[in-house]
C-alpha cells in the first residue's frame, strides 16, 4: 500500500516494508509503550515505506510474524500481539528478553508471557 492505495510493485524501491496485522485495540493500548521499536500502530506511511498483509517466500509459503501473548490472569484477559526485531535487538531471543524485561517493569498484575517464534506458513 502506498498512500492508502494497493499497488503491485517491486520491493526494492522501498527502504522499509511493514507486515500488517490486526490486534485487539484494548490490548494494544495497554502495551503500546512497552513494545516501541518492535511494533507500531499504523498511522500512515512515508513514500519510502510500504506494507503487506502477507510476505511470500515462495508461491505457497509466507512468513508468520513472531508473537507475544500477554495474559493478565487477575483480569482474565489475554491478547496476542505480533512483533518484529529491531536494529538494537536483532534476534528473536534478544527481542524476547527485552520485551519480557519491559513488561515486567510495567508491574502489570498477574502478568504471564508466552512467545511464538517467526515461522514459515503454508
Amino acid at each position: 500500500m502506498v498512500n492508502g492505495k494497493i499497488i503491485n510493485t517491486s520491493f526494492d524501491q522501498f527502504d522499509t516494508i511493514y507486515l500488517l496485522a490486526g490486534v485487539d485495540k484494548k490490548g494494544w493500548l495497554l502495551v503500546e509503550e512497552y513494545l516501541k521499536g518492535f511494533a507500531k500502530a499504523s498511522t500512515g506511511l512515508n513514500n519510502d515505506e510500504s506494507a503487506v498483509e502477507k510476505f511470500y517466500v515462495s508461491p505457497r509459503k509466507f512468513i508468520s510474524p513472531a508473537k507475544v501473548n500477554i495474559k493478565l490472569e487477575k483480569m482474565k484477559y489475554s491478547v496476542w500481539i505480533p512483533f518484529g526485531m529491531s536494529e538494537q535487538y536483532s534476534t528473536f531471543e534478544a527481542a524476547k528478553q527485552e520485551i519480557t524485561r519491559r513488561l515486567n517493569e510495567a508491574d502489570l498484575p498477574g502478568l504471564k508471557l508466552t512467545f511464538i517464534k517467526e515461522n514459515i506458513t503454508k
